[in-house]
Parts: C-alpha cells; sequence; structure tokens
C-alpha cells in the first residue's frame, strides 16, 4: 500500500505477548515499542513480528534484571566475575550465556564456574564380599554416584574394614584322617569352603589302621600270600585254571574253548554266544576260500576242454546238457573261438570270469566279465605311394596286416593339344612329361612339322635386287 502513513505505539510487553499468545487488536503496519524490555515489533497480516533481538551484556550475575524487569526470551551475557553469588551460594566466574524463561534466569551453556569438591567412598558388606559407593559433590553441591562390588571367590574372602578398608583373606586347609574297621577316611579341611574327604578301604589281603594315636597318618598292610600250586584241566567246559594258594583254592579262574557247535567254540563265557569267536583250521581255510576272488575251474571252448558253453552261455560238461554250477568268481581259460555275450567272442589264450548274484551259491544269470590274453597279433598301419605310367596316375594305399586299400590318387589327364607320357619306378615315383602337340606351320610355301619351342629355320628374304 504506497503512500500509507504508518504508526508507532508505546506499551507494556505484557501486551505484546497477549497478541503473540493468540490475542486480537493489533493493527497491520503499526510498530509497537515496548516500554519495559526495550523491544520492537511490528503488525504484519500473518501476526505481530519481533524485529530487534539482542543479548544485554552484563558484568556479573548481580546485575541481571530480576522479576518484572526480566521478560520470557530476554538472552544475557555474564563476562565477567561476580561481586556477589548466583543464588546458590556459589560465587560466579562468568563466562555465562543465560536465558529468561518468564520465572528465572537458565544458563544454556557449560557452566565454567563449577569444579568438583570432594571425593567420598564408603564401604560396606554385602554376599561374599563388598560394595564400595564413591560420591563426586561439586562447587554447587551437585553429587554424582558410582558402585563398585568386590566379590571372593574359592579360597579368597572379601570383607569391609571399617567403611573405609577392605580385607582379603586367604583360605586354610588342614589335611587329617581318620580309620574305621577296614576303611580310612583322609579330610580336607578348609576355613572357607566345604571340606573334601577321600576314602581308601582295605580287602581281604590288605589292613587299614591309624599308624598314630594324633590321627595325623594311616597304615597300609597286604598280607604275604604265595601260590602253591596251578593246573589246568579239560572239561566239557572248556579249559579250566586251577591256582592254589596258602590261604585259598581258585578254580574256575579261566575257561577257554566252550563248545558251541561241532567245529565252533567260544572264549570267555558259557553263553552260546561268545564276546571272542575261536575259529578252526577247516573254518579258516574255508573263510579263506569264500573270500578269494577268483577260482580257476578249467577250459572252455572247444570240444576237448573241460567245459562247454551252451547258446544261453551257460556252462555244461561234454556233451551234457546239464548245466554246472558256477559261482561268482569262477574263471574258465579259452582254448578255442566261444561266444559268451551277444556279438562277443573270446579267442584262444582269453579268460573268461563268472560275475553276477548268487541263489543259493550258485549263478542262475551269468555275466561273464572278458579279460584279454594279450598274445593278440598287434598290427601297425603303412602308407605307400604307386606309380602307373600306362595311367599316368599315382595313388596313396594303406595296409594293415594283410589288407591293404586305396587311400587317393592322383591322375594326369590328356587334354586338347597336349601329349602326356608317364615312367614310373616300381611302386614308388612317377614321373609325369606334359608336352604341346605338334604344330604344322607354313613359312615361305614350306610346310614344317615341329614341337612348339624346338625352333625351325626358314628363310625370310628371298630376293634383293639393288639398281645398278
Amino acid at each position: 500500500m504506497p503512500n500509507t502513513p504508518v504508526k508507532f505505539k508505546l506499551g507494556l510487553q505484557t501486551k505484546i505477548n497477549e497478541y503473540l499468545n493468540g490475542g486480537t487488536g493489533w493493527e497491520v503496519g503499526t510498530f509497537y515499542l515496548t516500554s519495559d524490555s526495550n523491544r520492537l515489533y511490528v503488525g504484519q497480516a500473518d501476526g505481530i513480528q519481533l524485529l530487534n533481538k539482542v543479548v544485554q551484556v552484563y558484568s556479573s550475575l548481580d546485575q541481571l534484571p530480576g522479576t518484572g524487569k526480566a521478560h520470557e526470551g530476554d538472552f544475557a551475557y555474564i563476562s565477567g566475575s561476580s561481586t556477589g553469588t548466583d543464588g546458590n551460594g556459589n560465587t560466579g566466574k562468568g563466562n555465562i550465556l543465560a536465558y529468561y524463561n518468564g520465572t528465572q534466569w537458565i544458563q544454556i551453556n557449560y557452566s565454567t564456574d563449577t569444579v568438583n569438591k570432594t571425593l567420598t567412598n564408603v564401604v560396606s558388606d554385602v554376599t561374599h564380599g563388598v560394595n564400595i559407593k564413591t560420591t563426586v559433590t561439586d562447587t554447587k553441591n551437585k553429587n554424582v554416584y558410582d558402585n563398585l562390588t568386590i566379590k571372593g571367590a574359592k579360597g579368597a574372602q572379601v570383607t569391609p574394614d571399617g567403611t573405609k578398608g577392605v580385607t582379603v583373606t586367604g583360605d586354610t586347609y588342614t589335611l587329617s584322617s581318620a580309620v574305621t574297621g577296614n576303611t580310612a577316611t583322609l579330610t580336607l579341611d578348609s576355613a572357607l569352603q566345604d571340606d573334601s574327604t577321600v576314602k581308601v578301604e582295605g580287602g581281604d589281603n590288605v589292613t587299614i589302621a591309624a599308624a598314630d594315636a594324633d590321627g595325623k597318618g594311616i597304615k597300609i598292610s597286604s598280607k604275604n600270600t604265595v601260590n602253591k600250586s596251578a593246573a589246568l584241566t579239560l572239561t566239557d567246559k572248556g579249559l579250566v585254571s586251577t591256582i592254589t594258594d596258602d590261604k585259598a583254592v581258585s578254580s574256575d579262574a579261566l575257561k577257554l574253548g566252550y563248545n558251541i557247535g561241532s567245529t565252533f567254540y567260544g572264549i570267555g563265557s558259557d553263553a552260546k554266544t561268545s564276546e571272542l569267536p575261536v575259529y578252526t583250521k577247516k573254518e579258516v581255510d574255508q573263510l579263506f576260500t569264500d573270500l578269494n576272488g577268483v577260482t580257476y575251474c578249467g577250459t572252455v571252448g572247444s570240444s576237448n576242454a573241460t567245459y562247454q558253453m551252451n547258446g544261453t552261455y551257460q556252462i555244461t560238461k561234454g556233451t551234457a546238457a546239464t548245466l554246472e554250477p558256477v559261482h561268482n568268481g569262477d574263471m574258465f581259460l579259452v582254448d578255442a573261438d566261444v561266444t559268451y555275450a551277444l556279438d562277443k567272442t573270446a579267442k584262444q589264450g582269453d579268460l573268461l570270469i563268472a560275475t553276477g548274484k548268487e541263489d543259493n551259491g550258485v549263478l542262475k544269470t551269468i555275466t561273464w566279465t572278458y579279460i584279454p590274453s594279450g598274445n593278440d597279433m598287434v598290427t601297425d598301419t603303412h602308407y605307400n605311394f604307386a606309380g602307373n605310367a600306362a595311367q599316368n596316375s599315382w595313388t596313396v594305399n594303406s595296409s594293415a596286416g594283410s589288407t591293404t586299400k586305396q587311400v587317393g590318387s592322383i591322375k594326369f589327364v590328356k587334354g586338347t593339344a597336349l601329349d602326356i607320357s608317364s615312367k614310373a619306378d616300381p611302386g614308388e615315383n612317377l614321373e609325369v612329361t606334359i608336352k604341346h602337340a605338334d604344330v604344322t606351320q607354313t613359312i615361305d610355301n614350306k610346310t614344317d612339322t615341329s614341337q612348339l619351342g624346338n625352333g625351325g629355320t626358314f628363310t625370310v628374304v628371298n630376293k634383293v635386287t639393288s639398281n645398278a
């Protein structure tokens, strides 16, 4: 609004506070100067706005304005030492930034006039230890606390020593013994923990007694026993060892060879099952036989062989149609060509091994494992070159054993106005000559037949006439 006059009004901060807290009545474009807080506001469409905001500087705390003179939102900086106090009986040191909240001044920077004044420790008793409470008091009589607890462990005891000290006491031990009957009890006495005991008991041949009256020792004595005789007796229960000494007779100390079956024995028990089985030589031999992966049975293939193989690749003997029992691992030596599977033939010297799943110890279906003899002829492939002079050709042949076949060839074919001739070393090199065919030429009424390039003689100038 150009050329609109403005107004200035003088009043109290309390009236401005009413406007700031939602009151009405202020005018847009009017400046409001507070006589008590020395602030300048302006009325805007959206409310009263503060135009000036300053931090008042004071040299000491006692110069801060009090209630009625200070207003909420005032800032003050106290720069120097105070001749008075801060209200808590403490002499201020200055360098303080404060804010008035409407009731009192609040320091908003870190306090620079507060120091720790005292530190005290108080010791008190707790379960299995002590507690140390530490108190730190500053110059404004404000306190902070912390607690430290120290507890004893096995072999150590922690107790208060008044309110200012801590005593740590180590455990003490005493070893004692007592004998009752034929048993000695050793006791480790602990001043701080439960006692521990160990018992030593005597037996028929060992005696336990007190070594002295004050219980400081024990005496262990053993009887002197001498073996008089020992005997081994073979019974239906096995081999029994009987040992006789001067005090008693032991006749059941050792039993060997309890008969469980006709050929099987056990050690260490009378029961039908034993912890340690024992086998006879026959049984051990049979175990090795059973574990043998391959067993040679004879020859197969020819009519003179030990066995023959039928059309279903089963083993028979001679001309009989009855199948021979074949086991897993049975091995046969081939003495003549024999078919052992579809499209598979073994030759003389090869080995065939029967494999498969046995039914009651016999293979019903046989899978034959073929092992070549290693004496089959090893044939290398050779290559040679052969020239054919008659055909003007050169061939490459491969041979493996008695078999020879042509791998490739080169042939020279006669074309127009060409002559081709060849000569060849037997079965090796081929020498080919290629020439142009004879050419007939007529020069100076003279006809000559010759090869191109061989040259020719003819008269170029027949006669020269001079004008004499």
